[in-house]
């Protein structure tokens, strides 16, 4: 069997989740693992997959035994694969909520993660976090998330030594929301919490050019 990949799911406020590339031939799985730190045992547990070509599906396990688990789409506790009759999404998301029975803990629970590219080759980024922990953005590349009603989903995007503006882009599948930004700390709703923002809309777009007073790299 192929071999499984840990990946860092960051350790909010200090790191934060770093999605990672990788593909996947016809009908193959690639396998994954995760450990979460300790002061994610009361905060849900977030795991993406972002097509990047193909149409990859996600399986989901946990287990506290030393055996390494690969959950596959006739076998795992949680998956991201379409159902019959259900619309087709453009990523693959999971979330395992605080109060799930699936969920364990401690020091030696592990979550398995499988990516299977259905049917076609597919290359896809993958990424685990926790609660509101952030995950970091790729130049030029795509991030699946989801919000609930309500909900805040936290990213960080790295500039350095650029003279060019920086256009941070949201595409939503489906509802609407608003785009904040600022630099060194999380950005929010309130005027001192950002020092940029978005329309409140479907296809939101933050602009911030190079000769911004605010600019950094």
């Amino acid at each position: 069997a192929s071999s499984i990949v840990p990946l860092e799911p960051g350790d909010q406020p200090r790191r934060p989740a770093v999605p990672r590339r990788y593909e996947a031939g016809a009908d193959e799985y690639r396998y994954f693992s995760v450990r979460f730190p300790a002061a994610a045992h009361d905060q849900p547990l977030h795991f993406a997959v972002t097509p990047l070509t193909g149409d990859p599906d996600l399986y989901l396990a946990a287990s506290s035994q030393d055996t390494p688990v690969r959950p596959d789409k006739t076998d795992s506790t949680w998956s991201s694969a379409e159902q019959e009759g259900q619309p087709q999404h453009r990523y693959e998301h999971l979330t395992v909520a605080t109060s799930d029975r699936g969920r364990c803990s401690g020091s030696g629970c592990t979550y398995y993660l499988s990516v299977q590219a259905d049917h076609a080759p597919s290359t896809f980024s993958v990424v685990a976090w926790a609660g509101d922990t952030a995950v970091q953005l790729v130049e030029g590349g795509r991030q699946a998330g989801e919000l609930p009603a309500g909900g805040t989903r936290y990213y960080v995007a790295h500039v350095a030594g650029s003279h060019s503006d920086l256009s941070i882009v949201a595409d939503m599948a489906s509802g609407a929301a608003r785009l904040y930004a600022r630099v060194g700390k999380k950005a929010g709703p309130q005027p001192e919490e950002h020092s940029w923002s978005s329309d409140t809309g479907s296809d939101l777009g933050i602009e911030i050019r190079h000769d911004d007073a605010e600019f950094c790299t």
